[in-house]
This record gives C-alpha cells, structure tokens and sequence, in this order.
C-alpha cells in the first residue's frame, strides 16, 4: 500500500512534466491517413471538405511509411478531431 502512495504522490509531483510524446505526429499521420481513405471509400462528403477525390484509394497505404501500425486509437481520435473541429 505504500508503495501505491508513493507512486501516486510521485505522479502528481510530476504532472507538469508531461507533454507532447515523441511520436505524437506519427500518430496522427496514421489516423490522418486512415481517416482519408474510410472518408472516400464511404464518401464522407462533410470529412472530404475541398480535398481531391482518389482514383484509388487502396494505394493510399502502398506508400505509408507506418501503414503496419493499427488505428484503434488513431483513427476515433481523429475522427473527433474533425468532427469537433479541434485545433
């Protein structure tokens, strides 16, 4: 139990320390680009905005640098990013 205390105290010391993760652009690189293709293929008209339409947009990955990272976390959180318009 004391070591959960401490744990916590230490948490909360540090907190201010926080911040922007290394690879927190990456991240939003996947979920950009993952949002892109799900709004072509299901023509999410008010996601598309003025971008360009794809011819297609199976390749859009091809040449993804980090298209092997899964989006379960990237892709909601764009999503809300658009939708919510948060800059």
């Amino acid at each position: 139990m004391l070591f959960f205390v401490c744990y916590g105290i230490l948490a909360l010391w540090t907190i201010k320390d926080y911040g922007v993760s290394a690879d927190e652009m990456t991240q939003r690189a996947i979920g950009q680009t993952s949002l892109y293709y799900v709004a072509h293929v299901l023509n999410w008209v008010f996601l598309l905005g003025t971008t360009p339409r794809l011819a297609n947009p199976e390749n859009l990955f091809s040449n993804l640098r980090d298209r092997d990272y899964g989006v379960a976390f990237e892709f909601p959180a764009e999503l809300l990013i658009r939708i919510f318009d948060i800059s």
